[in-house]
């Protein structure tokens, strides 16, 4: 399997990206390449034939959507990781995507906080899932062996920090670049690819970690009620539309907006 890494930083963090550069080469991957789009003292040394940099003008502040879609336009390869310039690759990595495969298109795998404890990886969006039940609003972190269907995928999304995407797929999908850091980007781009029929696949083989502790917010636990599980397996179209039209979903989530 051949890879794109595509990191973006805002020159902020050269440390932890040298950790996050460092974490890729060591796995040894026979073909690859790493683009980092965003300013940064970093200089490639040794495989710098692995490393392009992409300067990048940062007037207008957290831009994130055209930094990845730069990322996916310049790729060689087509599998695009995309990641944020905190996020490093465990050992078991590369060898969990050649045990996973390569038919997908749109992956994710396990996310680690920094505390070890898991994070948002393979998870539902809590304003879809309160308007279909209030219960979510504590569990909306999938169990690891659950399958996204049509239904259930439009009611899922990447963590926008770290996935793995087609190059075929970022392109015909490209992010809303009138959309910024904490905007709800990923949440947009996951529902608009799994209308088209694309779901989010889970692989269990590989890991990755954040280097700064992130916030465990309410929903972030994973759904262990049966009921909540019996749900989700039971859900039909217009459930998963139902938060279009749910005036208490959309007051109390107004930071995301989705066109409808």
């Amino acid at each position: 399997m051949e890879f794109t890494f595509g990191i973006i930083t805002n020159g902020k963090s050269d440390l932890n990206l040298i950790r996050v550069v460092d974490s890729i080469r060591t796995l040894c991957i026979p073909v690859y390449e790493i683009i980092i789009v965003g300013n940064t003292s970093l200089r490639p040394v040794g495989d710098s034939a692995h490393i392009q940099l992409i300067p990048f003008d940062e007037s207008k502040p957290n831009w994130i959507t055209r930094k990845k879609n730069l990322i996916c336009q310049r790729a060689r390869y087509e599998n695009i990781v995309l990641l944020h310039d905190y996020v490093i690759l465990h050992a078991d990595w590369y060898t969990g995507f050649l045990r996973f495969g390569n038919s997908f298109e749109v992956c994710v795998n396990r996310i680690l906080n920094a505390d070890g404890t898991r994070y948002r990886d393979f998870l539902l969006f809590m304003r879809y899932m309160y308007a279909i039940d209030k219960r979510f609003e504590g569990q909306c972190l999938l169990p690891y062996d659950f399958t996204l269907n049509p239904i259930t995928a439009r009611l899922a999304y990447v963590s926008g920090a770290y996935y793995v995407v087609k190059k075929h797929i970022a392109l015909r999908y490209p992010l809303d670049e009138t959309k910024h850091w904490g905007e709800g980007e990923d949440v947009e781009f996951s529902y608009r690819t799994a209308r088209a029929g694309i779901c989010i696949q889970m692989n269990t083989h590989s890991t990755v970690s954040i280097l700064k502790q992130k916030d465990v917010l309410q929903f972030m636990h994973e759904i262990t009620d049966p009921d909540l599980l019996k749900i989700l397996n039971s859900l039909t179209l217009e459930d998963s539309e139902r938060w279009k039209t749910d005036p208490l979903s959309e007051h109390l989530f107004p930071i995301l907006h989705i066109q409808k």
